[in-house]
């Protein structure tokens, strides 16, 4: 009894992740944005100000299921007054004040969205999260969105085939 309370336990985002995908039909539009959610990732929660998305622990096989990644999207209104480049430089800039390591930069185009993202291992500069990475991605349309990945290198291709494939909703 007790080992099938172990297994049940430890795969227990798994089991989220593949019941919310089947309820939902692997998709869900958040405001002007229709979010397609990576087969290894759920909607843990989906508050009115944002959507709580988790890594249901399979993305990353070498870590304990109790270590899972999370990305926080939030609607943001307004579109970026300093620019693409602006925003990634005020971003590099409050990363390196913070002692972060390793800071790396993307921009990603996908239809018409443009995302700008900024990153570093922060494992260094935080003291209540065992996460060891933090992203943070914008985008400069009209109606923008904004992501937050608070965890693990290991998710961060998982993470950017996620935000590669968002869409305006019709």
């Amino acid at each position: 009894m007790a080992t099938l309370a172990f297994t049940s336990y430890s795969i227990r985002y798994r089991l989220t992740a593949d019941a919310w995908h089947w309820t939902h039909n692997d998709t869900v539009r958040f405001g002007n944005y229709l979010l397609t959610i990576p087969v290894d990732w759920f909607v843990a929660e989906a508050p009115s100000s944002g959507l709580d998305i988790a890594d249901a622990g399979f993305a990353s096989r070498v870590r304990s299921s109790s270590r899972i990644s999370w990305i926080k999207a939030l609607l943001t209104p307004g579109s970026l007054r300093a620019g693409i480049e602006g925003w990634q430089s005020s971003q590099r800039m409050e990363f390196e004040l913070k002692g972060a390591k390793n800071i790396e930069q993307n921009t990603i185009q996908h239809e018409n969205e443009l995302l700008a993202c900024v990153g570093a291992d922060v494992s260094n500069t935080r003291k209540t999260s065992a996460a060891d990475f933090l992203m943070l991605c914008e985008s400069a349309g009209g109606g923008r969105i904004r992501f937050i990945f608070e965890g693990y290198r290991e998710d961060l291709p998982s993470f950017y085939r996620f935000i590669g494939q968002i869409r305006g909703a019709t």
